[in-house]
């Protein structure tokens, strides 16, 4: 019995701690991004309807729930870090035409490309509790994975509807929020190499 298992996690699994926060981070900017920004983009860059995106989006997450499963099972028979970096992956090559692709303003693209969004996010949702998880051992796997959640929470679903608003406006173009997602992609990917699968 461990008395104070986050003092624990952080003395002892810093290391962990820090990889399994970093490659989280691209599933919590993707989804904020994927279903909050996406609403505030069309509404206020593309002055669309609200409820285009808002149905688009719970469409989306029907999708995702649908598919996730399977995408969990495939991480356990193949490769939680496979599957994983692999959605980030997507998620770097569908950055950029993700917002061409919401720019068309054809309510059955946008429909499609919200739906597609949320199944990369699903991609790397499906693994991502098992992959945190087994990197700390079981006395205090459970606040391992908690205290990695929570810090990405912060770091990385706080903040990213705040960071591609403030990018939208700074910069005028929906590709400095694509880099943005490139940017964090690229750093879950490094950091998943860093975890044990």
């Amino acid at each position: 019995l461990v008395r104070f298992p986050i003092v624990e996690v952080i003395s002892r699994y810093p290391r962990q701690v820090t990889a399994a926060t970093l490659a989280r981070v691209v599933s919590d900017v993707a989804f904020y991004i994927f279903t909050t920004f996406v609403i505030s983009f069309g509404t206020m860059y593309l002055n669309l309807d609200r409820s285009l995106f808002v149905n688009a989006t719970l469409v989306g997450a029907i999708v995702a729930a649908i598919v996730m499963p399977y995408f969990g099972y495939l991480a356990d028979r193949y490769s939680r870090k496979l599957l994983y970096q692999l959605g980030s992956l997507l998620v770097i090559l569908w950055a950029a035409p993700y917002y061409e692709l919401l720019g068309t303003q054809n309510p059955v693209i946008i429909l499609l490309t919200v739906a597609v969004s949320l199944i990369l996010h699903a991609l790397m949702f499906g693994p991502l509790a098992a992959l945190i998880a087994e990197n700390f051992p079981t006395r205090v796997r459970y606040s391992g994975a908690s205290v990695s959640y929570q810090l990405t929470g912060i770091l990385g679903g706080g903040l990213a509807p705040m960071i591609a608003t403030g990018l939208l406006r700074d910069y005028g173009s929906p590709l400095a929020v694509s880099a943005y997602l490139v940017a964090v992609s690229i750093i879950s990917i490094i950091a998943t190499f860093f975890l044990r699968d």
